[in-house]
């Protein structure tokens, strides 16, 4: 048997072993972009669309490290639980959220360990055990941030109670882990209140100045609609992937296609709450040449993909940028995996967008953020009747900032899901 022959075998007996089996699948070879060049996954084992287990496949001369690999594998930025390096003969398997490393000879013992689901007695031990544990971080830390008030203090500790906790945790069967957010277009659910804590709305009847050229000016007044761009080519692009290089400094935005076309469904148009501000004049409305759309805040449906704002900014300690609100995200998720579980904030992904370095606090940024979902309509609009879906129609522009091709999309003015009016615009001079 030639150095890769034994693999050969590997592989075919995996797709055997799993061929009846509903909702398992495993893929190889499986190609991912990063900086223009491929590079390769040996294989993957996929439960209902959810990554279980990346595979290194190695020669029978090679070493079985998988602790040598993984930071390799982090540089994908792939959501998964275990990393399997094997040779065909031998697996070695790593846990990346407890760190222990098994052994395994063959394919069935493997396989029976990555989709083992833990009993429901299990689960439940851990759901008890977790809850209490969230309880007292939150509890901790906000006793030694002074950057929440004492009112937010009290509503913060208030929403992850244990009980509170308890009632809402959901054990993932599929990804194996556990969130608190059953369906994340809900925004009454745990993690929507959460972070709505986190950022300040915009509250009917306040103002948004939107400071721009003279051309999107003309061009929004005499089409009657907003225009949103995405969010890649926005003037600081170092807020791409802000919160999760916050939350782990290992991580590289835009490394993978899903990646790239989940950012290409986001579009915003920003604002501020500052009037006549001469920076804001300076630095978006062509040196003071462009115009200012004076915008107020409506009522408006309530809806997951369509929120409006005021941006959540970190403060500047010792000269480095420290955001509480994620400091709270990070210390609930590593509390979690010091248990020896993975915990995901799954609507986080939404949020995201609301959060910035103290660097642009001057700015007082205000952001309405659209989510569309793969049929364009918002991400949300499901939980309404059907009536209330609508398409938004998407093009495409190269930016003059960046030079790149960017997706926007427009608005009407009129549109019943728009949280705001357009009430009148002013230009310098």
């Amino acid at each position: 048997m030639n150095e890769y022959e034994s693999i050969q075998k590997f592989v075919a007996s995996i797709k055997s072993f799993i061929e009846n089996k509903e909702g398992l699948q495993f893929v190889t070879d499986t190609k991912i972009k990063v900086e223009s060049k491929t590079h390769i996954i040996d294989g993957a084992l996929i439960k209902n669309q959810e990554a279980l287990a990346i595979f290194n496949f190695k020669s029978k001369s090679e070493k079985l490290v998988p602790k040598d690999f993984l930071f390799g594998m982090d540089f994908y930025e792939i959501s998964y639980k275990f990393l399997v390096v094997t040779n065909g003969i031998l697996s070695r398997v790593l846990d990346r959220y407890t760190d222990e490393i098994r052994e395994f000879k063959s394919v069935q013992a493997l396989l029976g360990f990555l989709i083992k689901v833990p009993s429901q007695e299990t689960i439940e031990k851990n759901r008890i055990k977790i809850a209490e544990e969230i309880q007292k971080a939150v509890t901790t830390f906000l006793n030694a941030d002074n950057k929440f008030k004492k009112f937010e203090k009290t509503k913060l500790e208030a929403h992850f109670a244990k009980e509170k906790i308890l009632s809402e945790l959901i054990f993932d069967t599929d990804g194996l882990f556990f969130h608190l957010s059953e369906d994340i277009r809900d925004l009454d659910n745990f993690e929507n209140i959460f972070f709505q804590m986190l950022t300040k709305e915009v509250k009917s009847g306040e103002y948004i100045y939107r400071y721009t050229t003279l051309d999107t000016a003309f061009a929004t007044i005499n089409d009657k609609s907003a225009r949103l761009n995405g969010i890649a080519g926005m003037n600081d692009t170092s807020e791409i992937g802000y919160v999760e290089t916050y939350l782990d400094e290992n991580f590289i935005p835009l490394q993978n296609v899903k990646e790239i076309q989940d950012l290409n469904k986001r579009f915003i148009l920003c604002g501020s709450i500052l009037q006549d501000d001469l920076m804001q004049w300076r630095l978006y409305a062509d040196d003071s040449k462009g115009a200012c759309l004076i915008f107020s805040v409506n009522e408006h449906n309530s809806l997951s993909g369509l929120q409006i704002r005021k941006i959540s900014y970190g403060k500047k300690i010792n000269g480095k940028n420290y955001h509480s609100e994620l400091e709270l995200i990070k210390n609930i998720v590593l509390t979690v995996k010091k248990l020896k579980h993975s915990f995901q904030f799954r609507a986080l992904n939404i949020w995201k967008h609301f959060f910035k370095s103290f660097e642009y606090e001057p700015e007082q940024e205000v952001r309405l953020l659209v989510i569309l979902s793969t049929q364009n309509s918002f991400i949300g609009e499901g939980v309404l009747s059907l009536n209330q879906r609508h398409n938004i129609p998407k093009s495409w522009c190269l930016t003059a900032t960046h030079s790149i091709v960017n997706p926007f999309i427009t608005m009407p003015l009129d549109d019943a899901n728009l949280p705001i009016k357009l009430e009148k615009w002013q230009a310098t001079g």
